[in-house]
Formats: C-alpha cells, structure tokens, sequence
C-alpha cells in the first residue's frame, strides 16, 4: 500500500479535484486534499494519500500563507477577475501608508459570509454553482483568524496595484479579505491573482509539479507531526495499540496528543492520547 503526503504545485486552470483525481489515478491509492485552492490560483496544494487520509482530522485547523495582488479601483461580482465588473472608483490617491494602515486594522479575528463562488455547500450543493445560474442564496458566516497581512508592493494608478503577503487560520477566503481591505480604505477592491505558499508545515519547498506525481514524492506520515512527542513501542505494545487498548505510558509523555512510533525504526503506528495516568490511542496508521 502507498501512503503519505504529496505537496503538489497547483497551477492556474484545473481543479482541486482535477488533480486529487490524478494522484488517484497514478498512484491507484485512495486520495483527498487538504484544502482547495480555486482553478484561477496556483500553490501549495497538499494530498493526502492512503493512509495519511486518516491523519486529515489532525491537520484541520492549521494556518494557510498566500501571496496575493489586489487591485483597487473596481469590484466583481465573484470578487476576483473571473467576475463581472460591479462598481469603478479611481484609486490614483492610494498610499503604501494608507494600504499598510488598512492590513493593519484587518489583523485579527474576523466574521464574515463565505463568498458566492465558493465550493462551501449549502443545502448539498456547493455556492458557486448556484452563484453561476445567479442564484440568491442565505450564505453561512465562518470567523478566522488574519495572523499577518503584510504589503509588499505598491504600483499606484487609477487602478492601483497591491502585492500582499497573508497568514490566516483556515477556511479564511482572500478574496473576501481584499474585498475587506477595500472597504477599509473606502474603495472597490478585487482580487486579481493568488498563490499559496504554505499549508501547515507543508511548503513550497516540498511541493511537484503535477507531471512529476509519483509514489517516490511522498512524504512520510509522521512529516506534518515532526513536533510532536513521540514513544517509542515495542511489539506486545503494539499488539495493545492495534486492539485499542488504553495503556500505561511512560511518565515522560506529556498530557495531550503524541505518536506512538516503532521501537527500532521510528515509524509511525499510530497517534493516541494521554488523559492523566492512561494514554488511548484514536488513530491507527501502522500495519
């Protein structure tokens, strides 16, 4: 059986989904993401395959980077450039000052409506097929967290041109953000490209391109936990851990979540929990 994580370079054209199919195809293992990037933007776009799959609940809260260009001076209707043009405003008097005042003001927690041409679903079917048949629909409110929004560049202009940098928590969607910083400044605002950076732990550093997808770019199970305690178990301890049973652990594994990893190799087994004397296990990886 294949397992582990693949960080593929999405780019600009297909699907989230396009390319989970790929992997599953070519590696013939079950597969899913861990969370979508939009056909327009590129990045970071992380697999899971085999067995990491079950690793996914761990990874699901996990801080995301962009780097993204905002232009202002005009609105769409999807909130980026795929979108119909809604609303102009010159820009011509926007300021680095004024553009890093208003990142400013956005870091934080924040609440906001998921946008229309999202793949959020409502009712069974996801936003942005209702938004393409122009549909109103109740859209449901998610908070995040902006950890950093930092400018990188400036090119003024009537349409003045935004290069910024963004660390969110997850389920943030930027160009909800950019249409946010627009409103802080008092302008339209859309956002014209977008590249994720990171995913976690996961980097652009690690990360293929789609042609390269092989069994020989995954990434061990144990590669987004690298900082997690670890105890190391023999066979009669496994044998338990395999059963579900909850066991006496070390004093020195501290409360909370750890991996039980193999004795002689270090690979990973299984991912538990201690909860005062006992440690349980709640996912089981190892064969």
């Amino acid at each position: 059986m294949t397992d582990g994580f693949l960080v593929l370079w999405k780019p600009p054209g297909p699907t989230s989904h396009d390319l989970v199919q790929e992997v599953r195809a070519r590696l013939a293992e079950p597969a899913g993401h861990l969370g979508t990037l939009d056909p327009l933007a590129s990045g970071v776009l992380v697999v899971a395959v085999g067995r990491a799959r079950r690793l996914v609940r761990y990874l699901v809260g996990v801080d995301k980077s962009y780097f993204s260009e905002v232009w202002f001076g005009l609105a769409t209707t999807s909130g980026d450039l795929a979108g119909e043009v809604t609303a102009l405003s010159s820009a011509a008097r926007l300021t680095k000052k004024a553009v890093r005042d208003g990142l400013g003001a956005m870091v934080g927690q924040r609440t906001y409506r998921v946008p229309l041409a999202s793949a959020v679903k409502v009712g069974g079917e996801p936003l942005y097929r209702r938004f393409r048949r122009g549909e109103e629909v109740e859209r449901p409110e998610r908070t995040v967290t902006v950890a950093e929004a930092a400018l990188v560049g400036l090119v003024p202009g009537r349409v003045a041109r935004a290069a910024v940098f963004w660390r969110v928590s997850s389920g943030a969607y930027i160009r909800t953000l950019a249409e946010e910083l627009g409103r802080e400044l008092g302008l339209a605002a859309t956002l014209a490209s977008l590249v994720r950076l990171s995913v976690g732990p996961f980097g652009e550093a690690e990360a293929v391109p789609p042609a390269e997808i092989g069994p020989e770019r995954l990434l061990p199970l144990d590669t987004p936990f690298a900082s997690w305690p670890r105890w190391p178990i023999g066979l009669e301890t496994w044998a338990k851990v395999r059963q579900g049973q909850r066991l006496m652990p070390p004093t020195s594994l501290p409360a909370g979540l750890s991996l039980a990893v193999a004795e002689a190799s270090g690979r990973l087994l299984a991912v538990g929990r201690r909860d005062g004397d006992l440690w349980r296990p709640l996912t089981v990886v190892g064969e």
